[in-house]
């Protein structure tokens, strides 16, 4: 890491925790998270086969903007497979490569709709009802490249 003053240091050195303190004028703190700071991950993946479950449940289409997907992955493997393994998206050498974290547990958001913001209550319960409170997953970067669409999407670890 890079301090204002232009010094580098690793994360785990404690002098950068002295030099940035020091910048402050107040002795500081570092946290790690192993999640964001805005939401529960930084990266939200969902398969496609997850929407036509839904949408099938439903007996009609969702908007798929109302689950706020980050990365909407074309397949039949559901999200519960991914979990704890990597996902390579392209398999080339600048292919990003994101680890598979938790579920993504859904609030109420999903009952609004996003041309209208009109609420549906329905889309809550069914959402609760057939899928546990969970649709996609999060992800962390682990090799942080390109991702295009049409990447082809392989499953590892």
């Amino acid at each position: 890491m890079q301090t204002p003053d232009g010094q580098w240091f690793d994360l785990e050195d404690e002098r950068l925790l002295a030099r940035l303190s020091d910048l402050a004028g107040a002795e500081l703190a570092l946290l790690q998270l192993g999640r964001g700071t805005h939401d529960s991950m930084p990266i939200s993946l969902v398969s496609s086969a997850t929407h036509d479950a839904l949408d099938g449940a439903r007996g009609s289409p969702l908007d798929r903007r109302r689950f706020r997907s980050n990365i909407v992955i074309a397949g039949e493997r559901p999200e519960p497979e991914w979990r704890g393994r990597r996902l390579d998206f392209g398999g080339w050498p600048d292919s990003a490569e994101l680890a598979v974290a938790d579920a993504i547990p859904r609030c109420v958001m999903v009952t609004i709709d996003p041309d209208d913001a009109a609420r549906d209550p329905s889309v809550m319960r069914l959402v609760v009802e057939r899928f546990s409170n969970e649709i996609g997953v999060y992800a962390t970067t682990s090799r942080p490249e390109t991702i295009r669409v049409g990447d082809r999407v392989t499953l590892s670890g």
